[in-house]
């Protein structure tokens, strides 16, 4: 993409952008549900770009999650999150990759591998949080 058409363009509302983040929407599940899109919409829908959020109730593989780290990701500019590795049941790992460059490493331990008694206290909205996850 020719750099006049990104630099010192003035396009960029800051207050817009922090606003109504489409990531955080995707993240609470609103596209997916059939909530109003129109306040999503932005240069990335114009240009093209997509995102999704990708869940689930059971672990990588440990070789296959590595394999997949060390492929060429086509089309992807940007992933972040946490991952379970099947040989790793207490420790959250975390993943963070844009453009070619990717780190992955642990992130601590899940709140499930926990004792109650290290869970925060004085929050009980937190501790229903956790508990439902």
């Amino acid at each position: 993409m020719p750099l006049g058409e990104v630099l010192n363009t003035g396009r960029f509302d800051f207050d817009e952008a922090a606003g109504a983040p489409g990531w955080l929407s995707s993240l609470n599940g609103e596209n997916e549900h059939g909530h109003d899109h129109a306040h999503h919409h932005g240069e990335a829908d114009e240009f093209g770009i997509g995102n999704f959020i990708y869940r689930a109730r059971r672990p990588f593989h440990p070789e296959r999650l590595w394999a997949l780290l060390h492929q060429e990701w086509k089309g992807v500019l940007r992933s972040k999150g946490f991952f379970w590795l099947a040989t790793r049941n207490d420790i959250a790992g975390s993943l963070s990759q844009a453009g070619g460059a990717c780190r992955h490493g642990p992130a601590g331990m899940w709140w499930a591998a926990q004792d109650r008694s290290e869970w925060p206290d004085g929050d009980d909205e937190l501790a229903a949080e956790i508990a439902a996850d």
